[in-house]
């Protein structure tokens, strides 16, 4: 009975990562995202993908050097940025976030915390 369930759990964990690698709940603004971006918050292999999905995102394109650690707390803008925020190239910043890495890496200990109880 438990290699059956545990399979299940990998399939289930597995197609959620899928759907936070397209971007969804975290990098959605509507109502439902809300909702379901706090169901998914317990779920801490959705929380390592967002993380993941951030950091390499913060390390390609016209931004050289990642999310900084003064930054990983401010970097998620609901919405569009202030106009003086996007003109900069120098500082990782990301549109319609809800969750930055700061607030994952206070989630996923208290989960980590919950769950050894």
């Amino acid at each position: 009975m438990a290699v059956p369930l545990s399979f299940a759990i990998f399939i289930v964990a597995w197609v959620l990562q899928l759907v936070v690698y397209f971007g969804f709940p975290f990098n959605s603004t509507s109502g439902a995202a809300r909702a379901v971006t706090v169901i998914f918050a317990f779920m801490p292999w959705t929380l390592l993908s967002k993380g993941v999905l951030d950091l390499s995102d913060a390390t390609t394109g016209s931004w050289a050097y990642g999310i900084s650690p003064s930054t990983v707390f401010t970097y998620c803008w609901e919405g569009t940025p202030p106009p003086d925020v996007a003109a900069t190239q120098s500082e990782y910043w990301q549109a319609d976030c809800s969750m930055p890495l700061g607030q994952i890496f206070w989630v996923l200990p208290l989960q980590v915390r919950r769950e050894g109880r």
